[in-house]
């Protein structure tokens, strides 16, 4: 099963396919979330990009890198 993201009032929600409810929510202040790979690429209110590891059990994700 794939995960996905979707973006609820600047909150990154982290969904798998199959599931009725979100697996964590892995970001506050967020105005775009992307799933690239096992990645998520999350650009924030501030201008901020960084990038997020969804984990091997695909249930949260953990910041890894600032982009820019």
């Amino acid at each position: 099963m794939s995960n996905y993201v979707t973006l609820r009032s600047g909150a990154v929600l982290l969904w798998r396919e199959g599931w009725n409810s979100p697996l964590a929510t892995i970001a506050r202040d967020a105005v775009h979330a992307v799933v690239q790979g096992d990645s998520v690429i999350i650009q924030f209110r501030d201008g901020r990009a960084c990038e997020y590891r969804i984990t091997p059990q695909g249930s949260n994700a953990v910041p890894v890198r600032t982009l820019r």
